[in-house]
Order: C-alpha cells, then structure tokens, then sequence
C-alpha cells in the first residue's frame, strides 16, 4: 500500500493518528469527540476512556475558566493565541502543556467545535534551547515554530473535510 492508493478521508486520518502532537476536537459544548495516539501518549488516556467527556476533566481546576472563556471565543470564531497551561495525567501528576486553538467548522462554515494541537511543555523547551540566540528570539521563533506546526495541522484537517464534501458529492 501507498499514500497514492489510500483515499482522502483514510490518508487524512493516517495522519492524524501518526502524528507526535497530540490532537483532539472538542464538539462546542467541550467535550472530547476525537483523541489521537500522541494523546494517548502526553495524557495516559485511552480515546475510550475520553470520548465522551468533558475536556475540563484534564485540566487543573484553576484554569477551567480559563477554558470557558477559550470555548465561548471558539463559537464565535475569533483567533486564539498559543498558550501555556497545567493539565492532569491521568496518574494524577501535572503535566505543564502548549496549546493551539482552532475553530473547527462545517463545509457551510459554520463553527461545530474545536480542533486542539497539545505538546508537552518539555517539548516546548527543547525546542527553544535548541534554536540557541537571545531569549526574545527563542521566544519568538518557538511561537512561531508551534504556530506552523499548529497551522499546518489544521490545513490538512480543513482540507480533509474539503475532500470529504468532494467525495460525498459524486
């Protein structure tokens, strides 16, 4: 098998699941409606044991309103900014964890929920400590670096649903 003899839609899923960044979608009301390997990975999670629930069930309690307010501002599609925050293993331990936001839409763009790229905060650092430079250009270049990283996933999510819509239509 190849990538030229998979279809769009299982191409798309493929990488999705190979991905090391862990993905998920949240449906608008927050809960979790998909979870990737690399989720798995990063929260201990199976997607079995998430699917279904509430997304603040990883999240340290001082920061769910935070989550509201980033769902609230999802809905209405406005631009979120990479961020930091504290989520739970589900061992119980802190994991410091980057965030990417994205509005996740339907063919006829309107927002159905959100689409989250989430990458440990180790990973973050080591990223800036090996781009070297001041720490100003670290600071940018990695929020650039995750920016992209973020973009270019949901780049290949939006065109997968573009694909879907094509392969649905003939």
């Amino acid at each position: 098998m190849t990538i030229s003899t998979l279809d769009a839609k299982e191409l798309n899923a493929q990488i999705v699941e190979s991905a090391e960044v862990a993905i998920l979608t949240l449906n608008k009301e927050g809960v979790v409606t998909s979870w990737n390997a690399a989720a798995q990975h990063l929260y201990g999670h199976t997607a079995k044991a998430v699917i279904g629930k509430n997304f603040t069930m990883l999240m340290a309690p001082d920061v769910q309103l935070d989550h509201a307010e980033r769902l609230r501002r999802v809905k209405s599609a406005q631009r979120i900014a990479a961020f930091t925050t504290r989520h739970t293993h589900q061992f119980g331990h802190w994991i410091n964890v980057r965030i990417q936001i994205s509005a996740l839409t339907s063919a006829g763009g309107v927002v159905i929920g959100a689409t989250l790229f989430v990458v440990p905060r180790s990973a973050h650092n080591e990223l800036r400590a090996s781009l070297g430079g001041p720490r100003v250009e670290i600071n940018n270049a990695t929020d650039f670096a995750l920016e992209a990283l973020g973009s270019a996933n949901l780049e290949l999510l939006e065109a997968r649903s573009q694909i879907e819509l094509l392969l649905k239509a003939h």
